[in-house]
């Protein structure tokens, strides 16, 4: 009965040790996707950069997702402090584990294009409401370099990608890991998250 016991005071100190450590040290996302915001000192209305640069901030973020609104916000680390006449510019490496066709979900306001390995994967040019655009595109085993390039008018604004293998009824972020596909930084290791490394000043 005594070792019935202690192994019942063991199994409740080890869950309350594991669960400060969670309180303690939260899960950190890896930072997979490279962001640059372009602003431009114009008004700007197509996907094409036209109008002179004003400012340009370059930081790291986890998944391509900024919640339709007002002002450009990330999922993960909040206000970004624009809200008219700018650009987005977003790459990343894709692991690709299997063979196979695979879709890519745009969700913007306003436009966008989307590139793999340099060649277009869907685009909307010009100015448009918060809806989505879906492409496929085959993909081999192995890396492939995805760009996303967004830009935003006035008014409301919001982005969010996803992908997922043709076949399977849910998907995931851009950034986001799968059992299909595998992101990292161009050139570099998966980071942190740290807000300190990524808000714009």
């Amino acid at each position: 009965m005594q070792k019935l016991h202690n192994y019942i005071f063991l199994f409740f100190a080890l869950s309350l040790t594991a669960f400060v450590s969670f309180l303690t040290f939260p899960y950190k996302a890896p930072l997979t996707v490279e962001l640059k915001i372009i602003k431009s000192s114009k008004p700007i209305t197509s996907i094409y950069p036209k109008e002179p640069i004003s400012k340009t901030q370059s930081f790291k973020i986890d998944v391509v997702d900024f919640p339709h609104g007002d002002t450009l916000t990330h999922s993960s680390i909040g206000a970004l402090g624009v809200s008219k006449d700018f650009y987005l510019e977003l790459n990343t490496i894709m692991d690709v584990k299997e063979d196979g066709i695979y879709r890519f979900l745009v969700l913007s306001d306003d436009g966008f294009s989307l590139t793999i390995d340099d060649k277009l994967v869907s685009r909307f040019k010009k100015d448009r409401e918060y809806l989505p655009t879906m492409a496929e595109r085959y993909l081999k085993k192995g890396q492939h370099r995805l760009s996303l390039f967004y830009f935003q008018s006035g008014g409301p604004l919001g982005l969010r990608a996803e992908y997922a293998k043709k076949g399977e009824n849910s998907g995931a972020l851009i950034g986001e890991d799968s059992k299909y596909i595998m992101f990292s930084l161009p050139g570099k290791t998966n980071a942190q998250f740290s807000p300190e490394t990524v808000q714009i000043k």
